[in-house]
């Protein structure tokens, strides 16, 4: 073999070679989006819908949320059964963008790559009612079924607002040492209530934590505050004080102390002194005047960036005489004068001119004695007595309130000047 033909085939071998270390071709990335499936319904009553996937494929579910991450590509046909009683609308979208809305519970459309696609139903029931569920003692737990295959449960009391009507059944929690309530049924027509109620009497209850509770209630003044069923422990019924404090905490113009997390205590403290700043918020809840209306902070330093701040802005907007101070101090007591003053000048309520002769410690030039002898003729306010009840002819200006007596105050004003 000459030097040519040598050269010719080890330059065959070399393209042989390199042909066989050819890298193998990857396959190509599989191409899917994601479809996520949403139903709105009131009280949990959700529907059952039917998904039909490209090759007919079909996906059948009731959960609230799904979402399908690796959805392969093509036309889908969303299909609902709705709850009895609702009327059913179905949006669909594009991330957040609205593609369309149907009114009729099915919904088709195509998924291309990479896109998100959200299908949201929503259902609306027409023919509603409302159904409570209580007991005594309250706190006590229950499982409710209606229509749709509704199951909840909770403690009582309970209400359901716009529930469909329907046949309802109310199974309570077994008591300890105590027999097993029957359950209670109950038929729910549109526009009506159906209320399932229940009184537990057994020696099971004296070892149940509701049961002290409920009987604190008949003991101490207890009233809902954020939805939650408060006893105020400092509050008996038997004080004269009672029915002012739980008209002030029923209206929400007084609140009773709260714990770091914000959590009511159940404490109201009677006898403690009505600061200015809490004089600032209390009328403005009296007079249902919203404080963050507001245009500028306080002039008075000591009340930026506090929980009063907004309640002093306003106060000193209004150009209410006691917070015409610039420099008083927010954290000290209340004097029954400022006090009067600043209920009064909240409710716009018309003064007249002092006459000096209503009380003895009250001259014509004494701070606030015009609002002071208002509100001594509308009954707000009246001087103190001895310990046989009879008058002693003082007002007393300059002392402290104490939130007895605000309390006392905010419910005569109610009754006088109108809610």
């Amino acid at each position: 073999m000459t030097s040519s033909s040598r050269r010719i085939s080890l330059a065959l071998g070399l393209c042989s070679l390199s042909l066989l270390v050819l890298p193998v071709p990857l396959f190509a990335a599989q191409q899917t989006g994601t479809i996520t499936i949403e139903q709105s319904g009131k009280n949990g009553i959700l529907g059952q819908w039917v998904l039909i996937k490209p090759e007919n494929k079909r996906l059948t579910l009731r959960s609230e949320t799904h979402t399908i991450s690796d959805a392969a590509l093509g036309n889908y046909t969303l299909l609902v059964e709705p709850p009895a009683g609702a009327e059913t609308t179905v949006r669909v979208f594009l991330e957040q963008d609205l593609l369309s809305t149907h009114s009729k519970p099915q919904a088709s459309f195509t998924l291309e790559q990479n896109m998100h696609i959200r299908v949201r139903v929503e259902y609306n029931f027409l023919r509603v009612g409302v159904v409570g569920v209580n007991s005594q003692p309250p706190g006590i737990g229950f499982t409710l079924r209606g229509p749709n295959n509704l199951e909840t449960s909770g403690t009582t009391p309970q209400s359901y607002n716009e529930m469909p009507e329907g046949q309802y059944t109310v199974t309570y929690t077994k008591i300890p040492d105590c027999p097993e309530a029957k359950p209670l049924s109950d038929k729910l027509i549109s526009g009506g209530r159906a209320n399932f109620s229940i009184t537990f009497h057994c020696d099971g209850l004296k070892f149940l934590e509701q049961q002290a509770t409920y009987e604190k209630t008949y003991q101490y003044v207890t009233t809902q505050v954020n939805g939650t069923q408060i006893t105020f422990q400092d509050v008996p019924l038997s004080e004269w004080f009672a029915p002012s404090v739980n008209i002030a905490l029923k209206t929400g113009i007084m609140s009773g102390f709260k714990d770091e997390q914000g959590n009511v205590t159940g404490r109201f403290g009677p006898g403690e002194n009505v600061t200015i700043a809490q004089l600032a918020k209390i009328s403005h809840e009296l007079a249902n005047i919203d404080e963050t209306k507001a245009k500028k902070r306080p002039v008075n330093l000591r009340a930026l960036d506090t929980w009063f701040e907004q309640y002093f802005a306003s106060a000193e907007e209004r150009d209410w005489l006691v917070f015409q101070d610039h420099r008083i101090n927010p954290d000290r007591p209340a004097t029954r004068g400022e006090v009067v003053a600043t209920l009064l000048q909240a409710l716009d309520v018309r003064i007249f001119w002092p006459k000096g002769d209503m009380f003895t410690d009250v001259r014509r030039n004494t701070n606030y004695a015009s609002c002071i002898e208002t509100a001594a003729v509308d009954g707000i306010v009246s001087g103190f007595t001895d310990g046989n009840g009879a008058s002693t002819g003082k007002f007393g200006p300059d002392m402290p309130v104490n939130r007895a007596e605000m309390a006392k105050m905010i419910a005569t004003a109610i009754d006088v000047y109108g809610e």
